[in-house]
């Protein structure tokens, strides 16, 4: 759930990793919690269906 809603924040509104998160976070629309490093972490290990060349 909560890589969806971050990859589709990220692709349908153009944001980057850490505004995606920082929205997420405070509208509570994630339940787990992880730094900005981390997203960007599960991007590159190609965790999250999303890419660079997305973003």
């Amino acid at each position: 759930m909560t890589a969806e809603v971050l990859t589709n924040l990220m692709r349908e509104n153009k944001w980057s990793p850490a505004a995606a998160l920082g929205y997420a976070k405070r509208n509570k629309l994630i339940k787990t919690w992880m730094c900005v490093k981390t997203l960007y972490n599960y991007i590159h290990a190609e965790v999250l269906a999303i890419s660079y060349t997305d973003l």
